[in-house]
């Protein structure tokens, strides 16, 4: 077992068939007991955090909401849950990849943390991806005019 690579909610098909994300509840605690090791997280489907976390030797993070081709699986994320996400303090990370947008027709749009926006939390940041149909209106914009984006790869897919 690789205790640096961290991947919870895939649930493998028994056919060729796409994956079934499920419900993964309140992770901030399981997170943050394995803040000293984790160094790739993949986080698939629904889950909480209820405080920004400190996750010194993450360098990769990964979450995918849903699937478009399963159908909805999960609903939207809890705004405040990608808040606390995105205002933890993540020194080592350098590529976010937030795959948000809920199939189920659940109309929340997130709005990125400022702090994210200016890029505290995430001095080495180097990629950030982002469905832009998960994004509040003007969201992408501000996302595109940010001090972040002086120094990250910006990849705002438009979405469907």
């Amino acid at each position: 077992m690789d205790s640096t690579r961290m991947t919870l909610g895939v649930t493998d098909p028994f056919t060729n068939a796409h994956e079934i994300h499920g419900r993964l509840g309140d992770l901030t605690d399981r997170l943050a007991q394995a803040s000293a090791t984790v160094q790739t997280l993949e986080l698939y489907g629904h889950f909480a955090l209820t405080r920004p976390l400190r996750l010194p030797r993450l360098h990769s993070l990964s979450v995918i909401l849903d699937d478009e081709v399963t159908g909805p699986n999960v609903p939207s994320l809890d705004p405040r849950t990608v808040t606390c996400l995105l205002s933890g303090d993540l020194p080592a990370v350098t590529d976010i990849w937030l795959a948000l947008r809920s199939y189920d027709g659940d109309p929340i749009r997130y709005r990125l943390p400022a702090l994210f926006l200016a890029g505290a939390g995430v001095p080495v940041l180097a990629r950030f991806e982002v469905d832009a149909a998960a994004l509040a209106d003007g969201e992408a914009d501000r996302l595109r005019a940010s001090p972040l984006s002086r120094r990250a790869r910006l990849v705002i897919d438009p979405g469907r």
